[in-house]
Formats: C-alpha cells, structure tokens, sequence
C-alpha cells in the first residue's frame, strides 16, 4: 500500500522539488551579481503558496484514497491506450474511392463522304466506298471489347437505311462500310446518339450530319474532225462524251442530235449578227451519225457520216437534249449541252508556217533546211513546183518615193516585195528532202546561203492536199537565215 502511495506521489514531490530548486537558482543569481548590479529585491510570485497548499491538499487526498486514485489513473491509462488502438484502427480501415468530379469535353466532328465511284477499275465492290467521320477529341468508349468496336450496333444511323457495318477505326473516327454501292443522286443523313455511342464525358457539338451521293452527269470532253489514213477524202466529226456512271443508252441517243451549220463571219456589223444567225440555223443541214460505247458504257463516241469539205467555214455541232440518264435510274438530266467541231472549207490556208533551220545530217554534218508545215499531207512532187525563194538584197533600193535604205531589215516588208525587189534579189535553189512517203504534212528544203540573209519565199495557191484542201491564197515569208 505504501508503494502504491509512493508511486502517486512521485509527480507531487518532483514538483515540490523543481520549486524549491528553481528558488534557489534565481537567489544564487541574484546574489552573484549583486557587487554588480547593485541589489536587487525580489519576492516570491503571488501564485506560489496558493499551489503548495494545492499540493499538500492533494497530497492528503492521494494518501486517503489511495486505492481510488489508483483505479481512476488505470482507468485513464486503459481509455488512453484504447484511444490509439481505435485511432490505428480506423486509419487501417479500407477507404471508399472517392469519384472524381466528370470534367466534359465538347468535341466537334468532320464527315468525309465517300470518294467517287471509279469504273475504270477491272474489279470493284462497295466496301470501297466507305465513309469516315472524324473527331477533334479522343470519344471512343474506354470499356468496350474489340468485337464492338468491329461492329457498332448502336448510338449511330443512318437515313435512308443502307445495310452496312460501323466500326471505331480509333478513338477519333468512325467508319461506316456499305454491302451495296451508294444510290446515285441520293443525300444521306448520319445521326449520333452520343449518350449510347460516346464516352460519358463528351458533349458533342454536332450530332447531325449528311451527304450527297453526286447526281448522273456528263461532258463532251473532246472532238475532232478525223481523216481515214487510207481515203483521206473520208471525213468524220467525232465527239467523245464520258459519263458519271453507266449511261442508258436508249435514253442518249434519243436526245442527240448533229447538225453541219455555216459559221458567222468574223467581220460581221454586230447589227446584222442576229440575222446571220437566224440564216446559218435556218440553213443547217442534220447528219446522221452512229454511237459506240465501251463495256462499261462510261464512254460514248457520237461519229457523223461522210463529211464534205465545204465552201465556206463551217462546223458540226453535236447537241444533247434533257433527258439522259444512267442505268437502272428514274432521275434525268435537266440541261442542254452542246459542242462544235470547226471544218475548213474546201479553200483555206493550207500552209500554216515556214521557218529556216539548221539540221543534222546522218553524217553528222550540218545542213540549213526550210521548214514548211502544212494542215494536211501533199504530194511533195507537185508542191516542191510551188514554192520559190529569193535571197533579198543588203540594202532596199530607191524608189520614186523613198531613197535607198543601207542594211535594210526585212523581216515585216511583205507589201514592199515587188517584181522591182525580185528582179535584183538572188533566186535561191532549193532541193526538197526525199522522204519514205509521197505525201507529207512537213516538207523541207535544201539550200544554201549565208547567215543573217533575209530570204523571201513564195508559196503559189495552186496546190491541194490530199484530203481535198485548196490553197485560198499565195502564201509569202520573209525568214532569216540563222
């Protein structure tokens, strides 16, 4: 009993002692500096008795009730310790996640149509013809398999209803592949679902989206007024039409049509034009003509019967009326197209340039060379009788009405050449080039001068190609020998 008395004391007596020592500290100091300082009165502070008697008061109380004292300090120590064990118990617990506050995104998304359907290839399915749409932002769902990704079921469609498969190309593009080709003509709508289709954080700005499959259309590419190489009096106006997709072919050829109609003078008063061409129209005379195709009918040429060379400049113009339209389609075409293939008239400018050149010989030496280009083939016998050229004199002679000219320049006098300039020019010898072929659109000549003479030369009229061209006029060039 007295241990444990003893033992409860422990705090009171160390208090005590702490005190009474600290009391003696400060007297020490005090009295150590007092030769210093001078001395210094100090008392005891005011609370100092009112604690000791606190003390002895709980000295008497412990030494009592000793054995209540101790079940009070085991019951806190018990409730002390307690504390702690529930404290690292609680910390030790598992913690409930905590869930994030969703932070959305908005997103906007592109479609991509279709690419346009290519008939020139030997093989082609529908798969090919795939539309994408693509977002700015990452929207795929984070918790879906591969086999949904492969095969969207839901979120997503598309009106009028196509059979097909949706499928995440990534986490930023959808794909859409059809079973059957696109309906020309047509426009699709694609609707987003984006609560059954999206991750739950995107907020889409678009959620509409549509397309148009391009309409059956065509365009006459190109023309040409085509001579038989073996009767080269055998003409044709040829047109090539190509089309979008395949053409029905009972519905073009009802709406075309070909006519041979006069041209309208260049030099016609703009006051006369209308009548002109009320006359020319009035006057155009229809051609029959044949279509073929090819295996895909993608292309058609539309070729006129025999053409004549005409007297004067003229054209075939191949019109199409409203109305065409592709196989296997109820939608036509609501507008008119045309185009005219020029036709020379039987006199014309049969020659369409001279030049001087320097050519290379098979021996390597080389050779000066005129240089005729003509519209069609001539028999090179018969025109080499035509052509004649002239070496022009240094200086221009004097005239009644002008004085010499020193070092004249040829190059634009073409109405000063006359039979006074000719008869003191230098007739120049020309040898025209033997060819494989008797007839030739580019004839040459040999001859020989020296450089930076001015050459006159004359191409007579009395000529004609063996497509049945006639010369109009005389043909002149002044040249300059390189």
């Amino acid at each position: 009993m007295d241990i444990l008395r003893f033992i409860l004391l422990i705090p009171i007596y160390l208090i005590k002692a702490f005190g009474k020592a600290l009391n003696f500290v400060i007297r020490a100091f005090l009295f150590v500096l007092k030769p210093i300082i001078g001395k210094i009165e100090w008392s005891i502070p005011f609370w100092v008795e009112p604690t000791k008697k606190f003390l002895d008061r709980l000295s008497e109380l412990i030494k009592k009730y000793v054995l209540q004292v101790w079940l009070a300090v085991i019951i806190i120590i018990i409730g002390i310790i307690g504390y702690n064990y529930y404290q690292a118990w609680k910390n030790n617990q598992p913690k409930p996640i905590e869930v994030a506050p969703t932070e959305y995104v908005y997103a906007g998304g592109s479609l991509y149509e279709p690419t346009t359907r290519d008939y020139t290839r030997a093989e082609d399915n529908a798969s090919r013809y795939y539309f994408t749409i693509y977002f700015d932002d990452s929207v795929a769902p984070v918790d879906i398999s591969s086999e949904q990704r492969e095969n969207v079921t839901k979120g997503i469609s598309i009106s009028p209803n196509v059979k097909g498969v949706w499928s995440w190309v990534s986490e930023r593009e959808i794909k859409f592949t059809p079973e059957n080709m696109w309906d020309i003509g047509k426009t699709y709508k694609v609707t987003i679902e984006s609560e059954k289709l999206l991750a739950n954080h995107i907020i889409l700005d678009n959620k509409e989206y549509s397309f148009t499959i391009p309409p059956f259309s065509y365009n006459i590419v190109e023309s040409e007024l085509y001579q038989n190489p073996l009767d080269p009096m055998d003409k044709n106006a040829m047109f090539r039409v190509n089309f979008s997709d395949p053409v029905n072919i009972e519905s073009f050829e009802k709406n075309l049509k070909m006519a041979l109609m006069e041209n309208i003078p260049s030099d016609t008063p703009s006051k006369n034009y209308e009548a002109a061409k009320k006359r020319v129209e009035k006057n155009a005379k229809n051609s029959n003509f044949v279509v073929k195709y090819d295996d895909k009918k993608i292309t058609a040429w539309v070729r006129s019967e025999k053409v004549s060379l005409p007297e004067v400049e003229s054209s075939m113009i191949l019109s199409i009326d409203k109305g065409v339209r592709a196989d296997g389609t109820k939608e036509e075409t609501t507008s008119l197209a045309s185009k005219s293939q020029f036709i020379a008239s039987v006199y014309t400018n049969v020659v369409k340039g001279a030049s001087l050149e320097v050519v290379e010989k098979e021996d390597s030496s080389l050779q000066q060379a005129l240089v005729i280009n003509l519209i069609d083939g001539i028999n090179v016998d018969k025109f080499s009788q035509e052509v004649k050229a002239w070496v022009l004199p240094k200086d221009k002679p004097a005239t009644k009405n002008a004085s010499e000219i020193k070092n004249r320049s040829w190059s634009l006098d073409y109405d000063d050449i006359d039979h006074d300039i000719l008869s003191k020019s230098k007739p120049l010898n020309l040898a025209a080039d033997t060819a494989e072929e008797e007839n030739q659109k580019l004839v040459s000549f040999k001859y020989n001068s020296e450089p930076f003479k001015y050459i006159y030369v004359e191409i007579g009229k009395n000529i004609q190609t063996i497509g049945g061209y006639k010369a109009k006029n005389v043909s002149k060039y002044i040249l300059r020998v390189p």
